[in-house]
């Protein structure tokens, strides 16, 4: 595993995690396609992915967003996850995905 590191800042009314690494980055080709319905790099199947992930965080006024590159001595990825902060919004639109950070 690569080493990484997580930030969870208080931006505004918003509750912003950043997660970020240093591996080889993703690829331009998979950054475009991730969010597809059923895409996936590791074969068949249907599991929990991407696109389901992004509905969740939408469906609860949240945004993520994704910065990558594979360029030598600058390799690594940048997920963003915006999410309203709890204390302002104590009733999310889906009950069943509320997070306190």
């Amino acid at each position: 595993m690569y080493p990484g590191c997580y930030s969870l800042e208080k931006w505004k009314n918003r509750r912003v995690l950043t997660l970020a690494d240093t591996g080889t980055g993703i690829s331009h080709d998979v950054l475009k396609r991730m969010f597809d319905q059923f895409f996936s790099t590791k074969g068949t199947g249907r599991r929990f992915g991407s696109l389901d992930l992004r509905q969740l965080i939408a469906r609860n006024s949240g945004d993520l967003r994704v910065w990558s590159s594979r360029r030598p001595r600058h390799a690594g990825t940048v997920f963003t996850l915006f999410l309203p902060d709890t204390a302002e919004h104590p009733r999310l639109k889906d009950d069943s995905f509320q997070i306190h950070l």
